[in-house]
């Protein structure tokens, strides 16, 4: 009788896992559908630099796009092409993909942190509520096509590569062998390590940290060597593009002289700020779940060593890939999505495991999880109806424009402005015309010119 009652709970709290996770997906696709092309999207639209300009229809114009941009401006070379790929595709079909790509990412955090337990739908609703209100930019970096393809798709990427690290870290009798997964692992290494500079150079020092880790433990698979080697060549190939060099030159041309020392401490100013407001409210967070771990008697020692360490290794990255933003010229809030995940994850295991068996305990967590789940309902009733407003004012815009394409105005004045919340990345046109957003409008249009008037 008592079995079958455990195998009862185990089947409800599974199907109650699998409709939060269509939930998310159903949720985040409303969200996408609802999220205009913009901005560098209107770039992306068509071959990088282009003369004249020639729209993307096919992966050969991806390819001979990625070739330019690779050096003349950036090595983003995976992240770019998924993100031509998605703007090639109608929009119902790049929305479905973006949402999956975000329904996958939240599913792998929760099965990284929920390793070796019982089925939990509370971690998972907890996770989605992490990342819901602490990722810095939501929009930019998951919602925003270009945006989502360099943070959500290239963490999404780096996660999967190191997810059977992180399985023959927690179970030695994790085996994988064969010369075909070797080269899986190769190839699969080059372009997790190719995706994005700061999250590159964190995860190989993870990786490598973890390849003594196992040789010290008694055993050093191949896959895992292979895949140290081609996420390496992945970082050299992402942070040595002529592109990148390129790039630098022109920032440094148009930027004010300053000393060293003024550039030092006006990024060492950007990244306190952004600790501050990002980083610092995700420690009491952590602590706490560190202190309720620690006074589980529910778990071993040894149990609870190993989760206190690997936890520990997910925070230490994180704050490695922080770091190595000390060497950027810029350090937007959606750069910090990589950072802020792997400090999700890290307290998504603490979490996950901190087993208390008392009744109270047991009616407090599914209070807590109805409680999260009304949160993030209101928040995403806000975000819908903002995003609904701005949807259908981009969409009269772009119907205006065309109206005055066919009838031969081809240097646009827009009178009615489009004012959204800055978190949802949605900044309006510029007065100039000769600003590179309004250009690249003007050039995703058709269109010589446009501008919106004072």
């Amino acid at each position: 009788m008592k079995n079958r009652y455990i195998a009862e709970v185990a089947n409800s709290r599974k199907w109650v896992l699998y409709l939060c996770v269509f939930a998310c997906f159903v949720s985040l696709f409303m969200l996408n559908s609802l999220f205009p092309i913009f901005t560098d999207d209107w770039v992306y639209t068509f071959i990088f630099r282009s003369d004249p300009p020639v729209r993307i229809t096919g992966i050969r114009e991806i390819i001979d796009s990625q070739y330019n941009h690779y050096f003349t401006w950036g090595g983003r070379f995976v992240v770019h092409l998924i993100a031509q790929f998605l703007l090639m595709l109608k929009p119902w079909m790049h929305d479905s993909l973006n949402a999956l790509a975000f329904t996958l990412l939240l599913w792998l955090i929760y099965r990284i942190s929920n390793y070796n337990n019982p089925i939990s739908p509370i971690v998972f609703v907890f996770i989605y509520f992490l990342v819901y209100f602490f990722q810095p930019a939501f929009a930019a970096t998951i919602l925003w096509i270009t945006g989502s393809a360099n943070y959500l798709w290239g963490t999404l990427i780096i996660l999967l590569f190191i997810y059977p690290y992180y399985l023959f870290f927690r179970n030695p009798g994790y085996k994988l062998k064969g010369i075909m997964v070797a080269i899986g692992f190769f190839i699969g290494g080059i372009l997790a390590g190719w995706t994005n500079e700061n999250m590159a150079v964190a995860v190989l020092l993870m990786l490598v940290f973890m390849c003594f880790y196992f040789r010290r433990r008694g055993e050093l698979p191949r896959w895992a060597v292979v895949g140290l080697i081609g996420f390496s060549i992945g970082c050299v190939l992402l942070l040595a593009a002529p592109g990148n060099y390129v790039r630098m030159e022109v920032a440094s041309a148009n930027a004010q002289p300053v000393t060293i020392a003024d550039t030092l401490i006006s990024r060492l100013y950007t990244m306190f700020y952004h600790y501050l407001y990002y980083g610092l409210p995700l420690i009491p967070i952590y602590i706490i779940g560190l202190v309720a771990l620690l006074k589980s008697k529910q778990t071993t020692r040894e149990e609870r060593r190993m989760i206190l360490f690997i936890s520990a290794v997910f925070v230490i990255t994180a704050h490695i890939a922080f770091a190595v933003m000390i060497a950027s010229p810029q350090f937007p809030s959606r750069a910090l999505f990589g950072v802020v995940t792997f400090a999700i994850i890290a307290i998504g295991i603490l979490y996950a495991n901190i087993r208390i068996a008392s009744p109270s305990a047991k009616v407090l967590k599914v209070s807590g999880m109805i409680l999260l789940i009304g949160i993030l309902g209101y928040k995403y009733y806000q975000q819908y109806n903002a995003l609904s407003y701005a949807n259908e004012q981009w969409e009269k815009r772009y119907t205006y424009v065309l109206q005055q394409k066919v009838q031969g105005n081809l240097h646009i004045e827009l009178t009615e402005k489009i004012i959204t919340a800055p978190e949802y990345h949605l900044h309006e046109l510029s007065t100039d015309s000769a600003i590179w957003y309004n250009k690249a409008f003007a050039k995703y249009m058709g269109v010589k010119s446009v501008k919106v008037t004072e």
